[in-house]
């Protein structure tokens, strides 16, 4: 097997691994994810992947077993338990990635032997991440038979690399597997024909800052509205899309998308995820109602949605009765919930059911009503007992498996997810969940939600990839779609300097703080270096309704080719003006 390996190339690269050609055997284009998979396969270390939330209710129940008020973060863990447990664990994984070995690594800081102390209780770990980099690297110790011809490393600075990429590829390369450095060809100006070759030669140290022409090889697209610049790039495409033609989507958006679709195009995908789709919601609301003291707006919400547990003759009749007299059990909310039934078996009858069946109907209906509206509610800070919580994941999960469609992938992730909240809570080992850990467990289970399935990528001429550091080799020309400020956040701090310095000393070497801004800053350039004619920028001034910055590699465009108000007036293109 051949791979070519690049940082960013787990989820997207152009080329693909087929390249210009109709068929590639035994040829793969990856990133250290996808290889880290392919040497588990070879070494036999494969194993079924757990969940992250499991991980951190885990390790949760660890620090409760070993005793908390011996531990520095103590007040923090009293407070919230699930991100003081989660900031730990990832700190811990952090550890384990950089080679620490808690037997071995004794002292540095209370920080440091406390996670010592916790990791030597871990008997029972759950692998994650790092514990798989971990196992692979030991592994590759002693000899191994790799079904790897080749690794052909496509980026142009490895220095740029996690520590543990290094780690990695290092002992593969010991295992005898040729390694093969074949960084992008990057066009590096040395011409004075054009706006982006002056450009290229600028960033690429060739020749000094310049002043930009106007001849439409650098143009940064703006407009007022997501509407406007969606509008330029499908008639753009419309007019000059080709297979030489790269879109750079990063998430993407539906807008654009539908605009595609109304020009009978093929869509490049919307990846940003949604958890407000109405049975992804059932369940958040739901525990939400079980809390001291009962607020009527998660209730009413449960009782509005679109999709829900509760039969539509019922929920809307008590919706009603909640808006018109706030509070439940009273003569409003029991009529609302008579009349339901009624309105039911009326339907039933008219259906031909007989009187068993019918009964079975109105069971399963308070069932539902005693697990979603009609229950006991519990104190925040005592938490209710995991019993309930159990009780409550299991009916939300029968009911969605019960309800799910073929062509709706939505259903199926709420059965996941109740199982995931389930198996999280059973891991904490305690009897009675606060409702502070509640809040954490949903908001790691659900997140960002799921990605739409109606806004997925189509096959399309023009090559899409998500990000500009998945291109390895130059194309025409290269249109950037949303080129806008949205960025990962900043550097942290984690680690002091005192326990850097004591964990260099041990042969532990973490990561540089600044490593990831530099890598996003220097795979950003390849959108500039691989354009052989064109580069456009679409930057809306709005999008998804928000106001949004122009992405900040625009300073560096600007600082290269366009010091001057006018040269910056050559290269800028209104939309909103079309």
């Amino acid at each position: 097997m051949k791979v070519v390996l690049g940082y960013l190339l787990d989820s997207g690269a152009y080329p693909d691994a087929l390249g210009k050609r109709n068929a590639s055997v035994g040829s793969v284009v990856t990133g250290f994810q996808g290889l880290l998979r392919i040497l588990e396969t070879n070494l036999g270390l494969l194993r079924p992947e757990v969940p992250e939330i499991r991980r951190i209710a885990a390790w949760e129940e660890i620090i409760r077993t070993v005793g908390v008020d011996q531990f520095a973060f103590a007040k923090s863990f009293r407070v919230d338990s699930w991100n003081t447990s989660k900031e730990l664990l990832r700190r811990r994984d952090e550890l384990v990635l950089a080679g620490w070995d808690p037997a071995v690594h004794q002292g540095g800081g209370r920080i440091l032997t406390s996670l010592s102390k916790l990791e030597l209780q871990n008997s029972s770990r759950l692998f994650g991440f790092a514990d798989r980099v971990k196992a692979v690297l030991h592994r590759l110790q002693e000899p191994a038979l790799l079904n790897l011809e080749e690794i052909v490393v496509v980026d142009e600075d490895e220095t740029l690399w996690e520590p543990w990429c290094a780690n990695v590829m290092e002992a593969v390369r010991r295992q005898g597997v040729t390694i093969r450095n074949c960084p992008p060809t990057a066009q590096l100006g040395g011409g004075e024909e054009t706006d982006l070759m002056r450009l290229q030669g600028v960033l690429a140290g060739t020749s000094g800052p310049v002043e930009a022409q106007g001849d439409g090889t650098v143009l940064l697209v703006k407009s007022e509205t997501e509407w406007d610049a969606a509008d330029y790039l499908v008639s753009w495409l419309e007019a000059n899309g080709s297979d030489e033609s790269l879109v750079i989507r990063e998430s993407g958006s539906m807008l654009l998308d539908a605009m595609f679709h109304q020009r009978g195009l093929p869509a490049v995908g919307a990846y940003r995820p949604s958890k407000w789709r109405s049975a992804l919601q059932v369940l958040p609301l739901t525990l939400e109602t079980y809390w001291e003291p009962l607020r009527l707006e998660p209730l009413l919400q449960l009782l509005t949605l679109p999709v829900s547990p509760i039969p539509a003759r019922i929920r809307y009749r008590l919706a009603a009765a909640l808006a018109n007299a706030p509070g439940i059990g009273g003569p409003p909310w029991n009529e609302a919930i008579t009349k339901g039934y009624e309105r039911c078996n009326e339907e039933w009858l008219a259906d031909g059911l007989d009187e068993k069946e019918t009964y079975k109907r109105q069971k399963r209906i308070k069932e539902s009503l005693d697990t979603f509206v009609n229950h006991d509610t519990y104190s925040p800070t005592e938490g209710m007992p995991l019993s309930v919580l159990l009780e409550i994941c299991t009916k939300v999960g029968q009911w969605a498996a019960s309800t799910q469609e073929t062509d709706d992938e939505v259903y199926g992730v709420v059965v996941e997810q109740a199982e995931m909240v389930t198996q999280a809570a059973k891991a904490l080992g305690v009897d009675r969940v606060e409702r502070l850990q509640m809040i954490r467990i949903l908001s790691s289970v659900v997140g960002d939600g799921i990605r739409l399935p109606d806004f997925g990528e189509e096959a399309t001429t023009w090559p899409i990839v998500n990000h500009p550091g998945q291109i390895f080799e130059p194309v025409d020309t290269i249109v950037w779609w949303g080129f806008t400020g949205r960025l990962s956040g900043g550097n942290t701090t984690v680690w002091s300097l005192q326990e850097r310095g004591w964990l260099a000393e041990q042969g532990v070497h973490l990561a540089d703080e600044s490593l990831s801004r530099r890598r996003e800053a220097a795979f950003w350039k390849r959108a500039i270096a691989m354009a052989k004619d064109k580069l456009i920028l679409v930057a809306p001034q709005k999008m998804d309704g928000e106001v949004v910055p122009v992405h900040p590699l625009w300073d560096e465009i600007c600082h290269a080719v366009a010091r001057t108000t006018e040269a910056k007036r050559r290269i800028v293109f209104d939309a909103s003006w079309l």
